[in-house]
């Protein structure tokens, strides 16, 4: 584009955005962020944005969200991802690992054992993210998809599946 015309587009998508702290890059990431899909399987090579498109949502889109990894460890690295978008650890209970932000709450977790995601039955999650999905037990994505839904009329309820190719069979 000529100059005049790549600094109005560049003005009118700093408008647009200007509210969000987190921003998705142009193509596949900003297709899955808006995405109408109630289930999204976000694929690709390591670097590729797809655990900052389970923030990004948890923190922009949704009201009740949870984040997990399967290994309990993982999730700090979620937590300090979090801080660095929101450029702040205000609102974060390291005890809970449990963020509010505004009228927001985004907890984390992990499913290590077998057993582990019964800690997340009975709280409804209206954004539910599952980061190296392919980690986990196809048992325990049934039992916590199952508390995917929102008590807040009209909020939107989806869940996202952030992964690299399978590395074992299970």
């Amino acid at each position: 584009l000529p100059e005049a015309e790549r600094k109005e587009v560049t003005r009118l998508a700093e408008k647009a955005t200007a509210h969000m702290r987190w921003i998705p890059n142009p193509g596949p990431q900003m297709e899955a962020y808006d995405c109408q899909a109630d289930q999204l399987l976000y694929g690709g090579e390591a670097g590729g944005g797809k655990t900052d498109l389970l923030l990004g949502l948890a923190s922009q889109e949704h009201q009740r969200s949870l984040l997990l990894r399967r290994v309990n460890k993982d999730v700090s690295w979620l937590v300090d991802r979090m801080a660095q978008i929101l450029e702040t650890r205000d609102g974060y209970n390291g005890q809970d690992d449990r963020w509010t932000y505004g009228n927001r709450v985004i907890d984390f977790s992990g499913c290590q054992h077998p057993g582990d995601e019964q800690r997340n039955k009975g709280r409804p999650k209206d954004f539910i993210g599952f980061d190296e999905a392919s980690d986990f037990l196809e048992t325990q994505v049934e039992l916590i998809l199952g508390w995917l839904r929102s008590t807040i009329k009209g909020q939107r309820c989806r869940a996202v599946f952030a992964t690299n190719p399978p590395t074992s069979v299970e």
